[in-house]
């Protein structure tokens, strides 16, 4: 059979040329669109067929380069589209309204047809007609900050740690004679009833009653995997209620964690213990911190991630608990949704610590349920925490929170003075929406520090300290303007005066919290970040005498929330090691602080007094 020649173009593009005789066109080619030429039936001169060879290419050439014109026109074309298309949007956006004046009055001649034009117009008025000029126009005012908080030092630190693996832990403290000569059975009692007399987490995430029941049915308890998870986070808690020193807290901490994971490794990926698996989980997050395992804090937390969508999807009504009639059903239900918000919001958190997220935190769309059963105190917590997380969705929250974190990881924050104000009205209507028996004043800006020390009910006092809190974390992102308009000096002005206001009302509220002495309450992470504040606004400011008595007085505080044998100081530029070689930085912090108790509490008190030393200091 005699092969047939292929054409010019499936000759060159080295395709099958579909044609049933030399005399007809390659089918492919015109399906492509192209001119079918035969080959040179000629061998003999290869002259000919170089040119031949030659000529295909420039054809190619040629066809390539048109192509690559028309996506070129193409493209210019789209762009246009996509600007017209822009344009036509802002001026959608941005109407234009008549206006008269008649007697006086000024009378809008345009038609409203809707209920988001007339928003439009709303925003418009105020913009563009209000004494104040172009004050309010939609342009961004833009802070940056130019140099480090403590805040950034912290999470840098723990960055660094956690991207290698330091195990140093196990030589010292996993096996040690304490717990070989006094038995940690001994303990187990008063360590549960630690952990649910010392609240110390963000939810309350075990349902006391019903669980005191189940522990009553347990021979032995070293053998279930949460009360050796609960004995592990008790054991190092801080408060007074501890029955250990700082190294028996370790010591036996290591004990009932090493435990725990055998047990929890063993369980995490069964069907059916998923629950009980992500309880585990959420508990041992605060023990795997303070004592600097970072590696496990991440790992786990992603493993809860997972635990948590996988009940969510399990039990797609837990959110809606409320509504049941059965007590069993209903605390189940409470505790899924409270593990699954606990169990995400950790794991957000070490991803914006680490640096790799900005995103807004987990989200509660329907509110904790309060269950009738719990006590007082575990109720009036979450009734607190309910109220909060109702400010915390409201898009406007949401978004001023975003950009505070970009801010806080060294990003430009871009906010317009409408948002501002905005922001401000929401939480301000929000306060007013408040019960009255979580309501320390009318107006939220109305507190005083006589008004602190006269108040005897905590529940105020906690929201009066949230309140103040958010306007810090707010506030203290507008001490560095990148231009000096007056509009950003003014909002500038206004963000000194307000920290400095809200960090002594915070200060005066937490030292009433302990007069009282309520609940165990810890202050230290909430000193921290005024004490961050404090110092940034040092930075962006000319030194004031007062402004250092009040950082001396937050530090004073600060080292009494703090055991004494965590003050470390490490006399060395301890963030110049950071910002180098990461094993290197990371192994020398671990040499630091691996002899400390609890290290990350150490390390955690070296970066603020460190930094509140060198701010004096410059």
């Amino acid at each position: 059979m005699v092969r047939k020649a292929p054409c010019q173009n499936c000759k060159y593009s080295r395709r099958k040329c579909e044609r049933s005789n030399d005399s007809e066109f390659c089918s492919r080619c015109i399906r492509l669109k192209k001119v079918c030429k035969p080959q040179t039936t000629s061998s003999s001169s290869s002259s000919s067929s170089v040119e031949d060879d030659e000529n295909i290419a420039s054809e190619k050439y040629n066809d390539l380069c048109q192509q690559i014109n028309e996506m070129q026109i193409e493209m210019q074309e789209l762009e246009k589209s996509l600007i017209k298309q822009k344009s036509t949007a802002v001026v959608k956006q941005e109407q234009v309204w008549n206006l008269r004046l008649e007697n006086g009055q000024i009378i809008l001649d345009s038609e409203i047809k809707s209920f988001q034009e007339f928003q439009l117009y709303a925003h418009s008025f105020m913009r563009y007609l209000s004494p104040f000029g172009k004050t309010f126009q939609t342009t961004s005012l833009i802070f940056k900050k130019t140099n480090s908080s403590i805040l950034q030092k912290a999470m840098l630190t723990f960055s660094t740690l956690a991207s290698t693996k330091n195990e140093y832990v196990k030589d010292k403290y996993a096996d040690n004679c304490i717990t070989q000569c006094i038995q940690p059975s001994m303990f187990v009692d008063k360590l549960i009833d630690i952990y649910f007399q010392c609240f110390n987490n963000f939810v309350p995430i075990l349902h006391q009653s019903s669980y005191r029941k189940h522990i009553q049915t347990i021979e032995n308890k070293l053998e279930d995997p949460i009360i050796l998870a609960i004995c592990t986070a008790a054991s190092v808690y801080t408060c007074p209620h501890n029955i250990f020193n700082s190294h028996e807290k370790r010591y036996f901490g290591e004990y009932f964690y090493a435990r725990c994971m055998e047990k929890l490794i063993d369980i995490f990926d069964e069907p059916g213990k998923e629950l009980e698996s992500l309880i585990i989980i959420n508990i041992l997050q605060s023990f795997m911190f303070i004592t600097m395992k970072f590696n496990e804090c991440r790992k786990w937390a992603s493993v809860g991630a997972c635990l948590a969508t996988t009940l969510r999807n399990i039990y797609p009504d837990c959110k809606n608990g409320r509504n049941l009639l059965d007590e069993t059903t209903r605390a189940m239900y409470a505790t899924i949704h409270r593990n699954c918000i606990y169990g995400f919001s950790i794991l957000q958190l070490i991803n914006f610590g680490a640096n790799e997220t900005y995103d807004c935190f987990e989200k509660i769309q329907e509110p904790l349920d309060v269950l009738p059963d719990e006590p007082e105190l575990v109720m009036n917590i979450v009734e607190t925490i309910n109220h909060v997380m109702q400010l915390e969705r409201h898009p406007l929250t949401r978004a001023t929170n975003q950009q505070s974190r970009l801010f806080m990881r060294g990003k430009a924050m871009e906010l317009t003075l409408e948002d501002i104000i905005q922001f401000e009205t929401v939480v301000s209507e929000w306060w007013y929406g408040l019960p009255e028996h979580l309501k320390i004043s009318k107006n939220r800006f109305d507190c005083t520090k006589e008004l602190i020390e006269s108040c005897f009910d905590p529940r105020k006092l906690l929201m009066s300290i949230y309140a103040h809190s958010l306007t810090i974390n707010v506030q203290v992102n507008f001490f560095y303007p990148e231009l000096g308009s007056t509009v950003h000096q003014i909002v500038k002005d206004k963000a000194n005066y307000l920290v400095i206001h809200a960090s002594q009302m915070v200060l005066a509220a937490v030292k009433r919290i302990q007069q009282l002495n309520a609940f165990c309450f810890s202050p230290a992470k909430l000193l921290i970040r005024i004490i961050d504040a404090l110092v940034s606004l040092m930075h962006s400011s000319d030194t004031d005498i007062k402004l250092k008595i009040n950082i001396e007085e937050f530090m004073k505080e600060f080292r009494k929330s703090v055991s004494p044998d965590h003050h470390s100081f490490s006399h060395s530029p301890l963030f110049s090691r950071v910002t180098s070689d990461t094993a290197e930085a990371s192994t020398s912090l671990h040499s630091i602080y691996k002899h400390y108790p609890l290290p990350t509490e150490a390390l955690i008190f070296d970066v603020v007094h460190s930094s509140v030393m060198d701010t004096f200091k410059s």
